[in-house]
């Protein structure tokens, strides 16, 4: 059962929750990571740098970082964003 759609403006390849599942990352063809708020569907950041196309994201095993990877063979480290309602 689906319970909410959320439209992310570019296609996305990868999707990761936080152990809480208050925040998913996912990754999108502009070569960006976006971190929304599951509950409400608000970005809570949205990663830039990478130069090229982001294939995977995951968040550390203690939620502190948000780690992404990129075609190009780099892996960037992002302290994970707070929610809006902290």
């Amino acid at each position: 059962m689906i319970q909410n759609t959320f439209s992310m403006g570019a296609a996305a390849k990868d999707v990761a929750f936080s152990s809480d599942g208050r925040l998913f990352a996912v990754t999108l063809a502009n070569n960006t990571v976006k971190v929304v708020e599951t509950a409400t569907g608000n970005t809570a950041k949205e990663l830039v740098g990478h130069s090229s196309n982001v294939f995977a994201v995951d968040f550390g095993w203690d939620d502190k970082l948000v780690a992404s990877a990129s075609i190009n063979e780099t892996i960037r480290l992002w302290p994970k964003p707070k929610m809006s309602s902290n």
